[in-house]
């Protein structure tokens, strides 16, 4: 007889919020954090959605959804 033997994921603290959940500040996805829009011709045009920070914060942490744990075989 075989036994089958079934991996159980495990929780691990968020590695983007740590654990936090929201609100956090996470890298603009516009600019990918640059502060410049690059779809502008000018090349020092601030960027629309993060008004040239590089940074965006938001409430709920955008890998976990606000939980503060993800499991270990989404690392």
């Amino acid at each position: 007889m075989h036994q089958e033997t079934f991996y159980q994921p495990k929780p691990c603290l968020c590695h983007v919020c740590h654990g936090r959940g929201g609100p956090i500040e996470i890298e603009c996805p516009d600019c990918s954090g640059t502060g410049f829009d690059t779809a502008e011709d000018n090349p020092y045009a601030q960027c629309h959605g993060c008004y040239g920070e590089g940074t965006q914060e938001v409430e709920d942490c955008t890998r976990c959804g606000g939980s503060g744990e993800i499991d270990d075989d989404e690392l």
